[in-house]
């Protein structure tokens, strides 16, 4: 993955990965230039599946209980109306 894409999304979580050494590299060609090393891609890559999985949990917790309610309603809302057509 290109470094510089990775670094806008771990600052997009608000994570500062720069103070550590072992994951950046310094190179100087016309300014200041970071680069992941392969540790430092390694790192961030898992960083970014951990927060894609919590998404994920949030979604099926909130959103999936939420269906959950809507089909137990709907159930009830049918049940009544088939005991008060009879």
């Amino acid at each position: 993955m290109d470094s510089d894409w990775l670094r806008w999304r771990v600052e997009q979580l608000g994570v500062d990965i720069e103070s550590n050494s072992d994951l950046w590299f310094h190179r100087k060609l016309d300014g200041e230039i970071y680069s992941l090393t392969s540790l430092g891609r390694n790192a961030v890559s898992k960083l970014l599946r951990e927060e894609s999985r919590k998404t994920v949990e949030w979604w099926v917790k909130n959103i999936g209980g939420i269906l959950v309610l809507l089909t137990g309603l709907i159930g009830t809302i049918i049940g009544l109306i088939s005991v008060l057509r009879k």
